[in-house]
Parts: structure tokens; sequence; C-alpha cells
């Protein structure tokens, strides 16, 4: 298989084995990939997965928001008790 761009980067191969899907060594030669089958007749199927970087930079985003919102509700729970000691502190004195 001639891979575009002579990238290889996120491709799989598969092949049916017993009517499962049994994903498939290969090396790369040039622009081609090599692998293994046995017999005349095999059913393949190649997988490319492409980088998703606006995928990616939603997850971060999300996860540092979260991070973020925890931090911000901690604190002010600190700040909070922090305040009602000295509350109560000033009732006793």
């Amino acid at each position: 298989m001639d891979t575009p761009d002579r990238q290889t980067f996120g491709i799989s191969i598969y092949l049916l084995r017993n009517d499962t899907w049994k994903q498939a060594e290969y090396i790369k030669k040039g622009s081609y990939l090599l692998f293994d089958m046995e017999g005349t007749e095999k059913t393949f199927i190649i997988t490319h997965a492409e980088k998703n970087i606006v995928k990616m930079i939603w997850i971060i985003l999300t996860a540092s928001a979260v991070i973020a919102a925890f931090l911000w509700v901690r604190g002010r729970g600190r700040t909070h008790l922090i305040g009602n000691v000295h509350k109560i502190l000033k009732k006793r004195a």
C-alpha cells in the first residue's frame, strides 16, 4: 500500500481471522507497508487515525477549567472557614 504523503503515523492493519479482526504487525519499506498473510486470499482492512488537534485542545481546556473551578471552590472554602474562626475568636475575647 502506498501511504499518503509517505506518512505512516496512525495506520493500523487488521486481518479477519475466524470471524474476528486481529491487528497485524507491519514494517515500513520506503513508502510501503509490508505485512504477512497466510494463504492466497485474505480479508483485511487498513485504518488511519488522524491527529485531531482541535479535540485535544478542547479536552485540555475542559480539564483545566474543572481543575481551576475545584481550586477556586476549595480556596473560597478555606477563606470562609478562616473568616469564621476569626469571628469566633473575637466573640470569645
